[in-house]
């Protein structure tokens, strides 16, 4: 393989951490530089040694059934799983010699039925739970396999880079999908909007209350310049970040109270590079909410710093606060200290308005 095609592999490698079809294209391609038949993903689960097969090209629909349901507990390379070291591979004809092979029920009565005799293996992915290994299956014969561990190893270690940003992507997605699961419990509109009024999260009532007409973020709006000054005060173009908030009249005499609070991005190595608001919205008629789940939901704050707000803001002071619930004044200014930073406040003062907005009963 030339020097452009080698880049176009790894780089259609990559590619596939985001692709909706994953590995399939990049497998093909390995198959074939490899002078393989099939390329596979196999999948070991530590705490059953449950083998499995992931993604795959080349490997027939009735084999991974087969696999799955009568052959995964005889494959004699699972249990080498754990020997092989990242950088190197697993070759059946090395491994277990061919006086095994041409004994073994899985390669006489299983792999052999589908003209596949010679497996080789290499940990993709060492995880705490499952690890991840490339598989080349052939026909005996077809290639010689310390040829193809040297022609692929400069693309191991891509490889791996590559396995471990897919695991962390749908890591991230799974954290999205229960993230929405959470919002759309909370009982009204609920959204995280930038500076220049992008959405980038939005509960199901959230984008019921976009999709309305006359809502304030529509630039027609009689309220557009107010939902702006509201997202410049939270976010920090108007100066300090602080909560705020307006009234808007509803063409049925209700009225909407727009909330806002600041909501910082983690400050890394990047910076804070796209300030951000936390958007609610509550009615007039609406009931008040209970201060725990609201403050879970909204501030993730624990139960013990929920109950140390609750005597802060019925005037305790920290030593009051420590007798009533029987813990030392330093875990109470642990505490504190994490309500305020939690809620990106600086003050009791500020604190107190942030719930008057909110709606919250302590």
């Amino acid at each position: 393989m030339g020097s452009e095609d080698f880049a176009q592999l790894v780089g259609e490698l990559y590619d596939g951490v985001t692709d909706p079809q994953g590995w399939a294209k990049v497998l093909c391609r390995l198959a074939a530089y490899a002078d393989s038949d099939a390329a596979s993903i196999m999948l070991w689960r530590r705490e059953d040694s449950m083998a499995l097969i992931g993604e795959y090209a080349g490997l027939p629909d009735q084999l991974l059934i087969d696999y799955r349901e009568h052959y995964d507990k005889e494959d004699p390379g699972r249990y080498f799983g754990d020997k092989v070291k990242r950088g190197e591979w697993y070759l059946d004809e090395r491994e277990l010699g061919l006086p095994f092979i041409r004994k073994s029920s899985f390669y006489q009565d299983f792999l052999k039925r589908y003209e596949l005799d010679s497996t080789m293996v290499t940990p993709m992915l060492k995880g705490v739970h499952i690890d991840g290994f490339l598989s080349l299956s052939a026909r005996a014969g077809k290639r010689d396999q310390a040829a193809v561990v040297r022609r692929l190893a400069p693309l191991l270690p891509h490889l791996e880079r590559a396995s471990a940003l897919r695991v962390r992507l749908l890591g991230v997605a799974q954290q999205q999908e229960l993230s929405a699961l959470v919002l759309d419990r909370i009982n009204f509109p609920l959204l995280v909007v930038t500076y220049d009024k992008k959405v980038l999260l939005a509960n199901a009532l959230g984008q019921q209350w976009l999709a309305l007409p006359g809502n304030p973020m529509s630039a027609s709006s009689p309220f557009s310049s107010h939902f702006t000054g509201l997202l410049k005060t939270a976010t920090g173009l108007n100066g300090t970040r602080r909560a705020a908030g307006f009234i808007m009249p509803l063409a049925d005499g209700s009225r909407q109270f727009v909330n806002a609070v600041p909501l910082s991005l983690p400050v890394d190595g990047w910076g804070d590079i796209m300030p951000q608001a936390l958007v609610w919205i509550h009615s007039s008629d609406g009931e008040n909410r209970s201060c725990d789940d609201i403050l879970k939901q909204l501030f993730h704050l624990t139960p013990g710093e929920i109950r140390v707000l609750q005597q802060l803001m019925n005037g305790g002071s920290v030593k009051e606060i420590s007798a009533v619930l029987e813990i030392s004044e330093s875990t109470t200014r642990t505490h504190l200290k994490a309500i305020f930073s939690k809620m990106n406040v600086s003050r009791q003062a500020e604190l107190q308005r942030l719930l008057n907005r909110l709606n919250v009963v302590i």
